[in-house]
């Protein structure tokens, strides 16, 4: 009867342990909020968790240019907002093919400086449709200086400086550095036809030359 009630006594102890193990274990991994908890040997070090870093406030989008003025790549022409022109008109035009080999064979040692407006409607015309001709004739880019003026046609005068700038757009066609022509505004007859006069040493005045 005694070894019963001591073998009943052993079991309650036990099963008591277990419970109380296992109620310190939840309490001491159950971490409070705001709180990193440490473990060490049966005792809960408690230390103040890291500050979330408040969220960096969003930079704002670049500003998109309207107006270009400076000397340029003409690449500047393919990129927003310009290319809602430039590109189209590009794709829109049609050379003259009959004329291309002629000016491809009489380009041969010319430079090409143009002037021109993003804000102005006869630059956003002929400026695609001459950059398609000099595509097409196998042009050398190295060859060819754009330069893009402000309204007053005369910004920036590193560039337009002695030039004569009144009109843009205005090709200005060089050989051995000195200009043998300029096509101002518009062509007379043709991009292709009034490039070939002036590259051949023809007879030719501008639309606005007397």
């Amino acid at each position: 009867m005694k070894n019963i009630f001591y073998t009943g006594l052993l079991a309650v102890v036990l099963v008591s342990c277990n419970t109380s193990k296992t109620a310190t274990e939840t309490q001491a991994t159950a971490p409070k909020e705001g709180k990193a908890t440490v473990i060490s040997k049966g005792n809960r070090i408690e230390k103040p968790t890291t500050p979330t870093k408040p969220a960096l406030p969003a930079r704002p989008a670049p500003k998109v240019k309207t107006m270009l003025v400076g000397k340029e790549d003409r690449t500047a022409l393919e990129q927003p907002p310009f290319g809602s022109w430039y590109n189209t008109n590009y794709a829109r035009y049609k050379t003259d093919d009959a004329l291309i080999p002629e000016i491809t064979e009489e380009i041969e040692g010319v430079t090409i400086t143009t002037f021109m407006g993003t804000w102005c409607g006869d630059s956003k015309r002929e400026t695609p449709r001459m950059f398609k001709i000099l595509d097409n004739a196998s042009f050398s880019k190295k060859d060819l200086t754009l330069i893009t003026v402000d309204r007053t046609k005369k910004k920036p005068t590193e560039f337009t400086a002695g030039n004569n700038i009144i009109r843009v757009p205005t090709f200005i066609f060089k050989k051995d550095g000195k200009e043998i022509g300029r096509i101002v505004e518009r062509p007379v007859e043709s991009l292709e036809a009034d490039m070939l006069k002036i590259l051949k040493g023809e007879s030719y005045k501008h639309a606005y030359e007397n």
